[in-house]
């Protein structure tokens, strides 16, 4: 069973809702098991410091790409998204297949992004 690890800029409203409607596909399909961090849940979040959170933030997120097979990039252009870019280089470097879907309207790209993939549709 594909185990699929998302990675994707969640700042924006219309990038969530992009992520709920990919995901919600992928979940209709039994065969397949989908780990997208923006549902991640840390428990006693609001009694953390700042620097604590983030730390289990990057660990679960850690936890997540290290189980998944596959991970799809939503990715935006050349300035996308830091923490995104940081996923899609550890998924490639532990080997995992990494697919990156073009969903942002600037046509100018990191070739870090591009050489660090397996499949980049549409461009």
């Amino acid at each position: 069973m594909p185990k699929i690890y998302i990675a994707s800029p969640i700042f924006e409203e219309n990038q969530r809702k992009l992520i709920e409607r990919y995901v919600k596909q992928l979940r209709l399909r039994k065969d397949t098991e989908v780990d997208v961090p923006m549902e991640h849940k840390i428990e006693n979040a609001w009694e953390m410091s700042n620097n604590e959170w983030g730390r289990r933030v990057f660990e679960e997120d850690i936890r997540a790409l290290d189980w998944c097979d596959t991970v799809i990039v939503f990715y935006y252009g050349l300035m996308s998204d830091s923490g995104t870019a940081w996923e899609q280089g550890y998924a490639y470097a532990k080997g995992k297949d990494v697919y990156v879907l073009w969903v942002g309207d600037d046509d100018r790209t990191s070739i870090m992004v591009v050489n660090g993939q397996h499949y980049i549709p549409g461009k």
